[in-house]
């Protein structure tokens, strides 16, 4: 009954025989994705206090220590990522995102208080979201769930 549940989500269908190292792919790639999603939303946060001229410095600055953190972690979750997956599409793909909401960052902390509400509403996940779903058939097709004749047709 497991195995035949496991077999409904494609990502948990891998046989237990394939052993350990799928199952580190499969948490760095949950990892890298959750840590991501927190800096974005650290990020935004920032970008939208920073917006409002009635925001505190130190509000700001609690923001701006937050988003810092979860920078951190974001990237320990990419390096890891990226180790584990070595070089294959899905390293690449990963680190394109990465960069993309560096970038991002770094418009919000170069800007002058208040930033300009596009900056604080910039949608960076808009942005990645074709990176996204190409870095999930990346590690599907790399896993063995999904062959490229099957990532061709569903693109």
């Amino acid at each position: 009954m497991r195995q035949y549940k496991a077999n409904l989500n494609p990502l948990l269908s891998i046989s237990l025989i394939e052993g350990k190292e799928q199952i580190a792919r499969l948490a760095a790639y949950q990892e890298m994705r959750a840590e991501m999603g927190a800096w974005v939303k650290a990020i935004s946060a920032w970008a939208v206090a920073k917006s409002r001229k009635q925001s505190t410095e130190q509000e700001l600055n609690d923001l701006r220590k937050h988003s810092n953190e979860r920078f951190s972690w974001a990237l320990c979750s990419v390096l890891d990522f990226q180790a584990i997956w070595k070089e294959g599409d899905s390293a690449g793909i990963a680190g394109w995102i990465y960069y993309r909401v560096a970038e991002w960052a770094d418009e919000v902390d170069a800007a002058e208080f208040p930033v300009p509400r596009s900056l604080s509403r910039k949608d960076i996940s808009g942005k990645t979201s074709e990176a996204a779903t190409l870095l999930h058939l990346a590690i599907c097709e790399e896993l063995g769930i999904l062959s490229r004749d099957n990532k061709e047709e569903s693109s």
